[in-house]
């Protein structure tokens, strides 16, 4: 695995003195190109239940808790506490911390009148059909979106290491 072995090497002036140490590159980021994501064979929607970790869909799908890193990166997940699904009482203490009361009117929603209906705008209190949305309904709203995420199938997995251990010796695609 790309992460396992270690970041590249870079020679880094710790000092600003001119004179440089081997250092692994913490910096270094790798994300999947948008191209990946236009081949419909290699990936696959899952729905992140309530229970679920990176490590446990890592070990359910690659048969690797250490592929974590995959389920990650392929849904350009950068901060696996911040960016993946929280638990139901994640959620109830995040919405207790950010706001005062999660009761409290976020917007009002309406639903669209032409074209897809079931896409909701956002509109002003007095709009005809005007829905109020908590705090708490919009966070659990944005959190179920990032329970919809997509796995690269396992049989391309052998593929994508490939390409990483390239891209770790310098040779790009």
């Amino acid at each position: 695995m790309y992460f396992d072995r270690g970041f590249p090497k870079i020679n880094y002036d710790v000092n600003g003195d001119g004179v440089t140490i081997l250092a692994e590159d913490i910096l270094t980021r790798i994300i999947i190109r948008d191209k990946a994501f236009s081949s419909y064979t290699a990936y696959a929607k899952h729905f992140v239940q309530e229970h679920e970790t990176p490590e446990s869909i890592a070990t359910l799908v690659y048969g690797r808790p250490t592929y974590h890193w995959v389920v990650l990166m392929f849904n350009r997940m950068f901060d696996r506490y911040y960016d993946w699904p929280l638990t139901e009482r994640q959620l109830q203490l995040y919405a207790n911390d950010k706001y005062d009361d999660g009761d409290d009117i976020h917007h009002y929603e309406a639903p669209q009148t032409s074209g897809d209906t079931n896409t909701k705008l956002i509109v002003e209190s007095t709009a005809p059909f005007a829905m109020p949305i908590t705090n708490l309904e919009y966070e659990r709203n944005l959190n179920d979106e990032r329970k919809v995420i997509w796995l690269l199938k396992p049989e391309y997995l052998g593929l994508l290491e490939y390409q990483f251990n390239a891209l770790k010796h310098g040779r790009y695609y």
